[in-house]
């Protein structure tokens, strides 16, 4: 298990790893985590730290609740997709059946699990809040819907696919912020093959299409000595907050064009004849949008398949290539944006600077995936 600490110093007290039951209740007997051998660790603000290997076992697919006890700040998503999840006041990361507890869907502090399995493709999806599964008005602390990531298009491609599909979109976030997002979103990422890029949406207002296509020319030159690199085209925009609609409509159509048929990418996923409208491809079909900008759970199910039926062994990936590539260098981190408010904007909440804790012991049960080899968690 990897953690990372929010804008602030982290110390996690203790850990644990069980099979998930429900309402914060464990299936199976938790399990200890240790780092460098001790129950805990203190982290400087925004660190990374991993633990040493577990001793646990659980099939692909299955859920998990990693509970811990913390103070400070935690790196924390800005969407809830994480149902069934809890806060508790005092320590109960070894309890089997806590009580008391507060619902708290937004994934925080747990970074990345990473799994030991057979050798086969795994992919890393890079996104914004579209790919997050970001559905509409459930963000930080305002929750009108659950969102929930196991309705997340990687999610449903994950279990058509049968392989590990980790989550590395962040809401809100351009092609910018993904080239910066680099070194600490993807590639700490262990036994990744190939890379799902489905970004450019948030910068459709302020960015000409040569300047989106200069910077995802940019990401893709990072992103081409770690992973196979597979391109979503944009889907359809029926609104705009940023610039002027029609204008937003045209760099769409041009940047796809660029993505189609100029890019220099392993191949591309196409969403858009799937979603659009018969005969407009810049409306969602019916039932296929939700606010004009996000994809429904039924547009998010559509795209899930159109991924995995494009992704489908052997038709389209080799096996992964076990001889040694060139180490990625990171991008230097950017400063993290100023956290979102409390109440939804119309398009993507930016991410959320951190989750401060209370100065007393707090437990957090989380309801995680378990992927093949990892499950990618946000890291804000």
């Amino acid at each position: 298990l990897s953690f990372r600490a929010g804008d602030g110093s982290l110390t996690l007290h203790s850990a644990t790893v069980a099979s998930a039951g429900t309402q914060g209740t464990l299936a199976s007997a938790p399990v200890a985590v240790t780092f460098g051998g001790s129950s805990g660790f203190s982290a400087a603000a925004r660190q990374r730290v991993t633990s040493d290997p577990i001793a646990f076992t659980a099939a692909f697919g299955a859920e998990l609740y990693v509970s811990f006890d913390v103070d400070g700040s935690l790196a924390a998503s800005t969407i809830n997709a994480f149902p069934d999840s809890y806060t508790y006041a005092g320590s109960v990361a070894a309890t089997s059946s806590p009580s008391g507890g507060t619902t708290a869907m937004r994934a925080v502090g747990l970074d990345t699990i990473d799994i030991e399995g057979e050798q086969a493709p795994a992919f890393v999806a890079l996104g914004d809040s579209i790919t997050e599964g970001y559905v509409s008005g459930d963000v930080g602390d305002f929750v009108s819907r659950h969102d929930d990531y196991r309705q997340a298009w990687t999610t449903v491609a994950q279990g058509l696919l049968r392989l590990p599909v980790a989550n590395a979109a962040v809401s809100g976030q351009g092609v910018d912020d993904a080239i910066a997002g680099l070194g600490s979103e993807v590639f700490p990422l262990q036994g990744i093959t190939d890379c799902l890029v489905l970004i450019g949406t948030n910068d459709l207002g302020a960015k000409t299409e040569a300047e989106i296509d200069s910077r995802l020319t940019t990401l893709f030159d990072q992103l081409r000595p770690f992973c196979r690199i597979w391109a979503g085209i944009l889907l359809p925009k029926e609104r705009t907050t940023n610039g002027v609609y029609a204008t937003v409509v045209s760099r769409r159509h041009a940047v796809n064009d660029f993505l189609r048929h100029t890019a220099r990418i392993d191949g591309i996923i196409d969403f858009e004849p799937a979603l659009a409208a018969p005969g407009d491809i810049d409306h969602f079909g019916a039932g296929f949008g939700e606010d004009g900008i996000h994809p429904s759970i039924a547009g998010q199910d559509v795209m899930g398949r159109v991924a995995a039926k494009v992704l489908t062994p052997p038709v389209n990936i080799a096996p992964p290539d076990t001889t040694p590539t060139p180490t990625p260098v990171p991008v230097p981190a950017q400063p993290d944006p100023v956290p979102a408010s409390a109440s939804p904007p119309a398009v993507a909440a930016p991410a959320a600077g951190g989750c401060n804790g209370t100065g007393v012991g707090t437990s957090a049960l989380l309801l995680l995936p378990l992927l093949a080899f990892f499950m990618r968690r946000k890291r804000r």
